[in-house]
């Protein structure tokens, strides 16, 4: 009896979470929202990263594809002007007639196929010299492929209205991977279409417009190799391979790369470290071309690749010196690892890429110090994409 009342005078005693309690909740709750809405913008910014680098690959290897499939390495490819009989038009002493009816290139220069920078120029070839104050003179003949038609012959006889459009369709679309049309092919059948309302319905359909963004642009240069005596004077027959580098550009800025004298910090291996000298900057003139350098410094620190530029190792025979003059010209693209600033005038880029010529590494004879060569800046270049060919 006593103990049925013991049990019954018992109360269960129901306890609710304390203030403190709730207090503590909601900053965790807190914490762990902050996190996550932290982590949406660094996701869209790996997404456009993502969707940049699957951009670049497509255009980059679309672009090695069809200069190789076209034999567009190949200078006898090249659109050189409007010929007439016995005539060829070049320029300087780059691309010309030998006087024999040969035409001929100088193969110790790069040439490069840039459409989007041949439109402040002409589509005819023409030079363009990057010599920094002290650095390396880099000497460059653009050149454009010629388009063929449809039964794979040279179109010589093309307007230069018509030649625009048609580079255009080449170098300016390649993120949807046209690659231009001939005349006989209906354009609107064969070009990707997406629906806007701000254009007009075309037969009485959805309204449509080209599906190119127009962002991503690209470029190529091309280092031919010939079997001629000499290296200046080389009959386009005697070329017989060729390698080549189709640069990808997003959001190119055109006519803004410059060229700035630089220095090896090492030996070179597999590109090492360079110390680049604002002061010392040019444009494709060669004339000086001051900059704001804070810009400078923060466009080299967002660009990822690079060319550097000097002389070969190996001296090669000329016309104008049969025993071996001519220091053939070395360009290549090395890929930015790391940017340092050094103070207002110099930075130094960590790069990774091929071994530098010995001779870039080797010191003045006369001042002891390491030899300047030439680093040429493209900003907006996002791949680089290397192929070779044979012919």
């Amino acid at each position: 009896m006593t103990a049925m009342a013991i049990s019954a005078g018992k109360r269960l005693v129901r306890r609710g979470e304390t203030l403190i309690e709730i207090m503590a909740s909601i900053m965790v709750l807190s914490i762990g929202l902050v996190g996550v809405l932290a982590a949406i913008p660094f996701g869209g910014f790996r997404m456009s990263q993502m969707t940049e680098a699957d951009s670049s690959a497509a255009v980059g290897r679309n672009a090695v594809r069809t200069i190789r499939v076209n034999g567009w390495a190949r200078p006898s490819s090249w659109y050189v002007s409007q010929r007439l009989p016995y005539q060829f038009y070049g320029v300087g002493s780059f691309l010309f007639e030998n006087g024999t009816g040969d035409e001929c290139i100088d193969a110790s220069v790069p040439f490069v196929m840039d459409f989007r920078g041949a439109q402040t120029h002409s589509i005819t070839p023409y030079g363009s010299m990057f010599s920094p104050t002290g650095g390396y003179a880099v000497p460059f003949v653009h050149v454009l492929p010629l388009p063929k038609d449809e039964f794979g012959e040279k179109r010589q006889d093309i307007a230069a209205a018509n030649l625009s459009e048609w580079y255009s369709n080449l170098f300016y679309q390649q993120d949807d991977l046209i690659a231009g049309y001939y005349d006989s092919e209906d354009e609107a059948e064969y070009r990707p279409r997406v629906e806007t309302e701000e254009k007009t319905l075309i037969d009485g359909g959805a309204p449509e417009v080209p599906a190119f963004s127009g962002r991503y642009s690209w470029m190529a240069f091309v280092y031919p190799k010939s079997s001629s005596t000499y290296v200046n004077e080389c009959p386009f027959s005697s070329v017989n391979s060729a390698d080549f580098d189709a640069v990808v550009f997003h959001d190119r800025i055109v006519d803004s790369e410059r060229a700035f004298a630089a220095k090896l910090d090492g030996a070179g291996y597999q590109g090492g470290s360079v110390t680049i000298f604002l002061s010392s900057g040019c444009d494709g003139d060669g004339n000086d071309a001051p900059e704001d350098y804070a810009r400078v410094q923060e466009q080299f620190s967002q660009t990822r690749y690079i060319m550097l530029a000097g002389p070969d190792d190996f001296r090669k025979a000329s016309s104008a010196n049969p025993t071996g003059y001519v220091f053939p010209t070395v360009a290549r693209w090395y890929k930015i690892a790391n940017f340092a600033k050094i103070d207002d005038d110099r930075v130094r880029l960590t790069l990774i890429g091929a071994n530098t010529p010995a001779n870039w590494a080797t010191p003045d004879p006369v001042t002891g110090d390491r030899k300047f060569i030439t680093a040429i800046f493209y900003p907006g270049v996002i791949g680089v994409y290397s192929g070779s060919a044979t012919f």
